[in-house]
């Protein structure tokens, strides 16, 4: 499940992924702003962290009991979703890393979209 996570969140446009060794996380940015932390709890249990509309999850919170608010994060805007017998299937997982992503870049500003947009496209060669 985590090389899982891991490719999903790195096919992201822009997506940069680094160690905190601090956190003891995975981060995954983009724009410089994270979209996903995959690390361990306090129990050392591994978890993915995702930012997620308030409404979505609450809603995931109550059908899945994998998924409980975000760790050391906003609890309104963020799920931890536990990995250790994980109740979500991987295409709704997927969705969500992506889901996350898109609200991270929407909140991006439009000088560091355009940054982004720029830094991914081709080298023209003369």
């Amino acid at each position: 499940m985590e090389k899982f996570i891991e490719r999903i969140c790195e096919d992201q446009p822009s997506c940069k992924k680094a160690f905190k060794e601090e956190w003891g996380a995975l981060r995954f940015t983009v724009g410089d702003k994270i979209f996903a932390l995959l690390g361990k709890n306090n129990q050392n249990d591994l978890i993915v962290t995702l930012k997620c509309a308030p409404d979505k999850a609450n809603e995931y919170r109550q059908e899945f009991l994998s998924i409980m608010p975000g760790y050391y994060m906003n609890n309104r805007h963020w799920n931890s979703i536990l990995l250790k017998n994980c109740d979500v299937p991987k295409p709704l997982l997927k969705q969500m890393i992506i889901d996350s992503y898109n609200l991270v870049y929407k909140g991006l500003s439009m000088k560091q979209k355009e940054q982004l947009r720029t830094k991914s496209l081709p080298l023209n060669k003369k």
